[in-house]
C-alpha cells in the first residue's frame, strides 16, 4: 500500500525500479499491502479468517446432525433386511451357510439366522427369558462367550464378561449393545446355533450405515441357496431416503464455493476503491503486468489465510470421520482457488486502465 505521506520516497523508489520487479519484490509488496495495520486489505484478511472458521463450524454442526439421524434410523432398524418366504404358509428352506456367508459381502456388517427356542431360567436373572440360537456371524460376540444377554437383561455388566450358572453348568456371558428394531433380543438370551441346523426359513442381514438397503437387496438375495418356495426381502424401516445421500446432495454443500466467490468479488471491489494507490504504482513506472501480479498475489495471500483458517478449524471435524474432514479441506481448497481465479479476472479491468484514469478516481 502506498500512503500519501510516503509518496516522495516511494515514487523515487518506483522510478529506480522502473518495471523491473522481481518475484521477491512482488511478494513482499503484496504481503505489506495485506498485513499493514492501515491497509484496506486487512479487512479482507479478517473476513477470510471469519469465513474459514464459520464454514468449518457449520459443517461440524451438519455432521453432528447427520450422525444423530443415522443413529436414530439404525435403532429403528433402517439397515436391517429380513429375507423370508413370500407366502407365510409356505416356508422356504434357506441354506444357513449361504446366509452366514453374506456377512463377507461388500457393505454388510453381519448376517445370519435367529432361531427361537424354549424359555430359559437363570438363577442370577429375574424370571424366565426367551432363548434364541443364532449365527456367530450375526452376533460376533458369541466368539468371546458362551451366551449373550440382551441389553435390558445384563444391566451394568455390559462390556465385561462374567459367569452365570444355568442347568447345572457355569457359562461365560456378555451383555450386548442395544439392538435395532427387528431383532427381538434386547430382553433375551442368545447362544450359538447348533451345527445340526442346515436350513432356516429366514435370513437376517445388517448393512453398514452408508449402504442403501434397496440397492443391496437384489445382490444379497441372489447369493442365497434356497429350496422349495420363493423368497423376498424387506427392510424393517422402509421407504426412507439414504441420509448420507441426502447429505451429499444438500444445498449447503456449495457454501464453501459460494464463500470463495464472495471473497473474490470483495477483493475486486476493494481494488476499485484503491484506485488512488494503484495510480501511484503506475505513475511511478510500474507496468500493467506487474500491477496485475501484485493484485493477484494479494488475492493469493487472502485466499491462503482463508484456507489456513478453514483447515485448522476442520481439525475439529476429523473425529467424525477422516473422509468428512478431508472433504471439508477439499471444499476449502476449491473455495480458495475460486477466490484467486475470480478476483484475478476482475483485476484486469483495473490494471488495464491508464495511470491518469486511475488518478482521476482519487
Amino acid at each position: 500500500m502506498l500512503e500519501q505521506n510516503r509518496w516522495p520516497n516511494e515514487v523515487r523508489l518506483r522510478k529506480e525500479l522502473a518495471d523491473k520487479w522481481t518475484g521477491t519484490d512482488l511478494l513482499g509488496e503484496a504481503l505489506s499491502n495485506c498485513f499493514a495495520s492501515r491497509s484496506r486489505l486487512f479487512g479482507a484478511i479478517l473476513v477470510a479468517v471469519v469465513l474459514g472458521i464459520v464454514l468449518s463450524a457449520f459443517r461440524y454442526i451438519e455432521l453432528v446432525q447427520l450422525n444423530h439421524q443415522v443413529a436414530t434410523l439404525q435403532s429403528k432398524g433402517r439397515n436391517l433386511i429380513l429375507i423370508q418366504g413370500i407366502d407365510v404358509e409356505h416356508e422356504p428352506e434357506i441354506n444357513v451357510r449361504s446366509c452366514e456367508a453374506l456377512a463377507g459381502s461388500a457393505g454388510v456388517e453381519r448376517a445370519g439366522v435367529l432361531v427361537e427356542g424354549e424359555r430359559i431360567s437363570v438363577p442370577q436373572l429375574v424370571g424366565n427369558l426367551p432363548l434364541f440360537e443364532t449365527s456367530i456371524t450375526l452376533f460376533p460376540q458369541l466368539g468371546q462367550a458362551d451366551m449373550l444377554l440382551g441389553a435390558t437383561v445384563g444391566g451394568s455388566s455390559q462390556g465385561a464378561p462374567f459367569l452365570l450358572a444355568t442347568n447345572g453348568h457355569t457359562l461365560t456371558a456378555l451383555t450386548m449393545d442395544l439392538q435395532p428394531a427387528g431383532l427381538p433380543v434386547n430382553s433375551a438370551v442368545l447362544v450359538g446355533l447348533s451345527p445340526a441346523e442346515k436350513y432356516a426359513d429366514h435370513c437376517l442381514v445388517v448393512l453398514n450405515q452408508k449402504q442403501d438397503p434397496n440397492r443391496s437387496i437384489p445382490d444379497l438375495v441372489s447369493q442365497l441357496e434356497v429350496r422349495k418356495h420363493p423368497i423376498a426381502a424387506t427392510t424393517v424401516l422402509s421407504d426412507l431416503a439414504s441420509p448420507h445421500g441426502a447429505f451429499l446432495t444438500r444445498l449447503t454443500a456449495g457454501l464453501p464455493l459460494a464463500a470463495g466467490v464472495v471473497l473474490g468479488l470483495l477483493l475486486a471491489l476493494m481494488a476499485q476503491l484503491r484506485s488512488s494507490e494503484l495510480a501511484a504504482y503506475r505513475l511511478s513506472g510500474t507496468g500493467r503486468f506487474s500491477l496485475q501480479r501484485i493484485l493477484m498475489l494479494e488475492s493469493v495471500v487472502v485466499s491462503g489465510v482463508y484456507l489456513l483458517s478453514g483447515s485448522i478449524s476442520a481439525l475439529y471435524v476429523l473425529p467424525w470421520g477422516v473422509l468428512q474432514g478431508l472433504g471439508l479441506l477439499s471444499s476449502h481448497l476449491v473455495a480458495a482457488s475460486s477466490t484467486v481465479l475470480i478476483s484475478s479476472l476482475l483485476f484486469l479491468s483495473v490494471s488495464s486502465r491508464t495511470p491518469m484514469d486511475l488518478a482521476k478516481d482519487r
